[in-house]
């Protein structure tokens, strides 16, 4: 398994209207993540110190789920009405981070077992 992640910080105007932000959030992952089945499922988790930052994880199976997510997103982007309501986000929020992240290759954590290796590439 691996997860993409973003960090997300919202936008002064998402700031001012905390409520209509979540909501259209809500709404923005049934919509995104439609047809997206190499999606193996999405966490969110929220900071609030010092400032208000949103983590959003998004889990695949393997990096061949990544690359086909990748190109599902290139698709779907050449829509105009799909990208039209995608790039509504920019309203809402900035990206200030993304990463690729693997689970360890041995079994470390409480009650979790070891993960497949990671490719050698992603360790050095």
């Amino acid at each position: 398994m691996l997860c993409l992640t973003y960090t997300f910080e919202p936008t002064s105007y998402a700031r001012e209207r905390p409520e209509e932000m979540w909501e259209w959030m809500q709404q923005r992952e049934l919509w995104f993540y439609e047809g997206l089945a190499m999606v193996r499922g999405v966490t969110w988790s929220v900071e609030t110190a010092p400032i208000l930052r949103i983590h959003h994880f998004v889990e695949f199976d393997d990096e061949a789920a990544l690359a086909a997510y990748r190109r599902a997103l290139a698709d779907k982007g050449c829509d105009r009405a799909w990208e039209a309501r995608r790039v509504e986000q920019d309203t809402w929020y900035t990206i200030t981070g993304k990463s690729i992240q693997y689970p360890p290759p041995v079994g470390i954590g409480f009650g979790r077992r070891a993960a497949a290796r990671p490719p050698a590439s992603h360790l050095a």
